[in-house]
């Protein structure tokens, strides 16, 4: 029996940290005809930000097909020319993280110089060569969107999902989170380990359903922050918000546990440029909040309707980033950051003593690296890692050696002189991988390939125990009935005082999650064809009671997949 326990556990353990490679880079793809539909060899095809950020060069070949990659999340123009065409300048060209932008551009023949051909890009187009759902929230849409200050309502302003079920109604421990393309799971809980400040965030990508074997060990669908970086434009702003109870009317009742908003201020602001010009730009952002919760009284009958002392919780989110342009070929990403939140009288609900409480502390710290460069014409090597550490710790007021007291009674308890336990827990998730992605013609078939494989591990601490090994559980009346009921005083008493114990955790683990892949989309005419597979293993550790750590599960699997597109229009047409 405790050996399939320690089966079940670990299997839970280590399919809560699933790994999935995404890009935290796009690029653009394209094909240069001429007005009678003939590929034009030998343009020159420029793609640079607004502000000349990020600038990429190639040179169409005999096909007349071009690609250009290793760039940021953002906007682009692209310039085509050639000695004996008209320049073609398309701004607006939307890239997304870990996507390739496809363009059609038709040039004009000249003999003489003429003003340049401006066109914007159009619509949202459908990507032909992927079978997968998908949306994504660029800046622009999520500054608009009434999405207020919470990272998680983002997404569940996205179609046919919810803030933490995505396509299926699945729980968030089905799901993916990732952070710039690199695994963020709670290695021991699922969902997201890292909660970033909304203004981070330069896309938000939401993405299941179909998606190729570079994606895996997940049920639900794929979540994907992409952080904002700098550029050759210094740009920044500073936000307040302040909320106070006194202009917000209150919707609880006498009877209700659930405490709301009693305050909440805030303050946040942000830099973003270049520290070389065209080579090495930063990002830097701060948010301090402080709130501040209230819950009905529940102690005290005939007083103030709300309990004198309030639950106060303290966030900080930070975050540094640098992108470093060495070439035209290469883009190098770093960042560090922290997110924390630290709470008096955590878990007030009016029904205890300030002193019944926790002090809660919970930091979460998390760093990671990526180097995308581009091999040939017509291929990208990318290499990524990140590291995550964190605690969340939820201590008594009093030594963990004085037991709590929580009355015995048919309704809520009531809860004296001490917390009942002390919870501590520790995540860690450590994630590596290395993708190889290559476009490649032949004859009337495009492909588009992607090789890549990547190797995680996470840690899972938690220790739960029962402040003074139990808990007195004295029962209690209404003070309408027994006037001298006393908690520091057992002579007030029933004489009959039960006693609570056990419900304590002691778990430490480690699970280990790696995969390699190889997924081809493969373009005939109208037809898109997506063949992939992925080969996955798995090892989970789990420490046993007498503190030696062995190992409880270990397994591999073979996961095909396959699906196709049929492009009924024949040439991707935008939906405006």
């Amino acid at each position: 029996m405790s050996s399939r326990l320690y089966t079940v556990a670990m299997l839970l353990l280590v399919l809560a940290a699933p790994l999935a490679a995404q890009s935290s880079a796009g690029g653009i793809r394209g094909q240069v005809t001429a007005a009678d539909e003939r590929p034009v060899e030998g343009m020159t095809v420029t793609a640079v930000r607004p502000d000349g950020s990020f600038l990429r060069r190639t040179v169409t070949d005999a096909a007349g097909t071009f690609l250009v990659g290793a760039l940021p999340a953002g906007e682009y123009e692209v310039t085509v020319q050639r000695v004996g065409f008209r320049r073609t300048v398309v701004r607006g060209v939307l890239v997304g993280a870990g996507r390739t932008t496809e363009l059609a551009i038709t040039v004009a023949a000249t003999a003489v110089e003429l003003a340049p051909i401006v066109v914007e890009a159009g619509g949202v187009t459908i990507e032909r060569g992927s079978p997968q759902f998908e949306t994504t929230l660029n800046e622009r849409a999520i500054t608009r969107l009434p999405t207020g200050v919470d990272a998680q309502r983002l997404v569940a302003l996205t179609p046919g999902v919810r803030a933490d079920q995505l396509w299926g109604g699945s729980s968030v421990q089905s799901n993916n989170y990732q952070l710039n393309g690199i695994s963020a799971n709670h290695p021991g809980l699922g969902g997201a380990l890292v909660s970033p400040n909304v203004s981070w965030i330069e896309q938000l990508e939401v993405r299941g359903l179909g998606a190729g074997a570079e994606h895996g060990n997940f049920q639900g669908g794929i979540v994907n922050v992409v952080t904002k970086t700098g550029s050759n434009t210094l740009q920044g702003h500073v936000r307040t918000a302040l909320e106070t109870h006194q202009l917000n009317g209150s919707n609880l009742t006498r009877t209700e546990d659930v405490p709301e908003l009693a305050s909440r201020n805030e303050v946040e602001g942000e830099v973003r440029g270049p520290l070389v010009r065209d080579r090495l730009f930063y990002y830097v952002s701060g948010q301090l909040i402080r709130s501040d919760r209230r819950a009905v009284n529940h102690l005290q009958v005939g007083e103030s309707q709300f309990a004198p002392d309030m639950e106060r919780t303290d966030e900080v989110r930070a975050l540094l980033r640098a992108t470093f342009n060495p070439t035209t070929s290469d883009l190098l990403n770093a960042s560090a950051g922290m997110t924390g939140a630290y709470t008096d009288q955590f878990g007030l609900t009016g029904r205890e003593v300030p002193g019944a409480t926790q002090r809660r502390s919970a930091p979460m710290h998390f760093y990671d690296v990526s180097w995308e460069r581009r091999l040939g014409r017509f291929g990208f090597l990318e290499a990524k890692g990140a590291h995550m550490r964190g605690r969340d710790d939820r201590r008594p007021y009093e030594a963990d050696s004085v037991p709590g007291i929580a009355t015995y009674q048919v309704s809520t308890t009531r809860q004296f002189q001490n917390a009942v336990f002390t919870d501590l827990q520790r995540p860690t998730n450590t994630v590596g991988s290395l993708i190889w992605r290559s476009f490649a013609t032949t004859g009337p078939v495009e492909h588009n390939l992607t090789v890549g494989a990547e190797d995680g591990a996470g840690t899972w601490q938690h220790r739960r125990t029962r402040n003074g090994g139990m808990t007195w559980r004295p029962r209690y009346y209404p003070p309408v009935v027994n006037l001298r009921f006393d908690p520091a005083d057992p002579r007030t008493w029933d004489p009959m005082v039960p006693t609570a114990w056990g419900g304590e955790i002691d778990i430490d683990t480690w699970a280990r999650n790696s995969a390699a892949f190889v997924q081809d989309n493969i373009t005939w005419g109208r037809l898109t064809l997506t063949p992939g597979v992925r080969f996955g293993w798995w090892e989970g550790r789990m420490r046993d009671t007498a503190g030696l750590m062995i190992r409880a599960l270990r397994t591999q699997g073979v996961d095909p997949r396959i699906g196709f597109v049929l492009d009924l229009s024949g040439v991707g047409l935008p939906f405006d």
